[in-house]
């Protein structure tokens, strides 16, 4: 070695790097860690070892003869001892599915899940719509959630299938400030998700208003979309439906869940025949909210059924 010569620089020339990665001697492997002559093998060996020194991931990770190659890299993000001053810069140059993989894994620390799921979350909107649905099929539950706002109805029908999405997130998505019309159709047509209470209640306690509100009848949103007699005429239909079934039911859109709520929080046998009563009535509602959603879909153009759906906080500030 040469006078002034960094010793982690590159390993001695009397041991092979075969052997140097097996050391216990934390300053050996921060010299395997930092050779420039570190194959990919090699490095992935010396990567599965759970007692790496935080030093010797550093250098590994500064090793761009080795972190070159993806699984290298991929190993370094997702090893449970490299530091976060290390792996989370590392996480901006994974792949979409690199980060879908690590977000996975059993046995990553919940920091760096919670920031590679954020990184995918903002990746979504430049992303390719192929990209987004097998994220929405196989993502981790926050990525699944998120996907469920998606424009696209193949990549949200699969968000809502993930089997990583919990029924926690489905009523989130539900309770937003406005959640859209084809995720309320979309839900209510789940034989899973339509099925469960908590579920029921948030699509009764917070449906769209371009479900709840006559807002075809506003001049200037009716112009816009360039909605004919006919589309009026057929929303207005369903809209009564749905009104009439809330006045047979006995319920506004708010009573019937929180008395379900107050009625599953009692004693089941002192109040079964009610509690199916109501259960019964939210059914209804609920079918023709469903009936509501796939008529204003059925009724509008592709074009002016996206464009329904990016106006919804315009059709909530004109119906309130």
């Amino acid at each position: 070695m040469t006078p002034g010569q960094d010793p982690h620089t590159s390993p001695g020339p009397e041991r092979p790097l075969e052997e140097l990665i097996h050391s216990r001697d934390v300053d050996v492997l921060r010299t395997a860690a930092a050779s420039t002559r570190l194959t990919e093998e090699l490095a992935m060996s010396l990567l599965s070892r759970g007692d790496l020194h935080a030093q010797v991931l550093e250098n590994l990770a500064k090793n761009h003869a080795v972190t070159k190659h993806r699984k290298v890299l991929c190993a370094v993000v997702s090893h449970r001892r490299t530091p976060r001053h290390v792996s989370l810069p590392l996480v901006k140059q994974l792949f979409t599915f690199e980060m879908m993989q690590i977000a996975l894994t059993p046995g990553v620390a919940a920091d760096l899940k919670i920031q590679i799921e954020d990184s995918l979350i903002q990746r979504l909107e430049s992303i390719s719509a192929g990209e987004r649905l097998t994220l929405a099929k196989r993502g981790s539950t926050r990525v699944a959630a998120a996907l469920l706002s998606d424009s696209d109805d193949r990549v949200r029908d699969a968000a809502l299938q993930n089997p990583h999405l919990t029924e926690e997130w489905v009523v989130k998505a539900l309770m937003r400030d406005e959640p859209s019309a084809a995720l309320v159709l979309a839900v209510c047509r789940d034989r899973k998700w339509s099925l469960r209470r908590d579920v029921q209640i948030a699509l009764l306690r917070n449906p769209p208003a371009a479900i709840t509100s006559a807002w075809w009848n506003d001049p200037e949103i009716a112009k816009e979309l360039r909605l004919n007699d006919a589309q009026k005429e057929q929303l207005e239909q369903v809209s009564t439906n749905l009104t009439l079934t809330k006045i047979h039911a006995g319920a506004s859109g708010l009573n019937s869940p929180v008395r379900l709520q107050s009625l599953l929080a009692s004693q089941f046998d002192r109040n079964a025949e009610e509690l199916g009563n109501t259960a019964s009535a939210i059914t209804r509602i609920l079918k023709d909210i469903e009936q509501m959603a796939q008529t204003m879909k059925s009724s509008l153009s592709a074009e002016q059924w996206q464009k329904l759906e990016s106006m919804k906080a315009r059709i909530q500030r004109a119906t309130t």
